[in-house]
């Protein structure tokens, strides 16, 4: 668990996290962290965005070196999502998109 906690703060690493909606994002980032970890995949090499739905999160994981805006996959580490459950903040599953 130190080592997952260690990772996510190394993806926000220099993000200003000033309100309330920041640090809900970075817990649901640390929560969804565990799956790459899970995954066995290069977490340092991965950008979060959450993305808030009615009765869930969705972190979206794409490579760093992607320019943001930037469409297809142009490397080898396909973007990965992460859903969340709201309530219970479990993941519910996650798929990798291309």
């Amino acid at each position: 668990m130190r080592r997952v906690l260690i990772v996510s703060l190394m993806l926000l690493w220099g993000a200003a996290m000033n309100d309330a909606t920041a640090q809900a994002d970075r817990r649901i980032v640390e929560i969804a962290t565990q799956e790459l970890v899970r995954r066995k995949l290069n977490v340092p090499a991965y950008r979060s965005e959450v993305v808030r739905q009615d009765k869930m999160f969705v972190v979206i994981f794409t490579d760093a070196e992607i320019p943001e805006g930037s469409r297809g996959v142009q490397t080898e580490n396909a973007a990965l999502e992460v859903e969340v459950d709201r309530a219970s903040l479990k993941i519910i599953r996650s798929y990798f998109v291309r």
